[in-house]
């Protein structure tokens, strides 16, 4: 018997480099390497675009209150080293001129605005970015309207989880003076 279950594409973070720098994303629309697998992401709908531009704002607010020496982009390709590529929602780096993807050693901060994939953004998601050693990532939580904050790396995990709740302080754990008010915004 023939076996027609469609397969994921593998590819080496090579290769998936070569598919973006040569226009791929124009024929597969937003991708991400995940695990040396090509994953298409969702199409976003209005919460999830909402709340990510409320945080953008917020982000960039806060690291000019603080004068910290950071940038703040959307949905900007992140190139760490293996066979991970994430597209994530909000990257805070250290910014700098460059051309492409934001080098994973620049990355801070990763955000993940999650309603329909929470549990693969706290999940195996957050794994694949502590395995790259990303120090600290933040997933928001359209539904709860809360932040689940991770950082303290050790293993391949990270040691502590925080969740911020609407009305409290959310401050970055590693990129300190980072400090901003959670105070999303609700939606109808």
């Amino acid at each position: 018997m023939v076996d027609l279950a469609p397969r994921p594409i593998e590819l080496s973070e090579r290769e998936f480099d070569r598919l973006l720098e040569s226009g791929g994303a124009s024929v597969l629309g937003r991708v991400e390497l995940r695990r040396g697998r090509l994953v298409q992401m969702a199409p976003e709908y209005l919460p999830h675009g909402r709340l990510k531009t409320w945080i953008f704002k917020k982000l960039e607010a806060a690291i000019a209150a603080a004068g910290a020496p950071l940038v703040v982009d959307i949905e900007v390709s992140v190139r760490f080293a293996g066979r991970f590529r994430p597209l994530p929602d909000l990257t805070v780096w250290d910014g700098g001129p460059l051309k492409g993807p934001i080098p994973g050693e620049k990355a801070r901060i990763c955000v993940e605005i999650a309603d329909e994939s929470l549990a693969d953004d706290i999940g195996p998601k957050r794994l694949e970015y502590a395995e790259t050693g990303l120090l600290e990532y933040w997933v928001l939580d359209v539904n709860a309207r809360a932040l689940h904050q991770f950082w303290d790396l050790h293993e391949g995990d990270y040691r502590r989880r925080h969740i911020v709740r609407a009305g409290e302080t959310l401050t970055s754990a590693t990129a300190t003076p980072l400090t901003l008010l959670f105070d999303p915004p609700t939606l109808p």
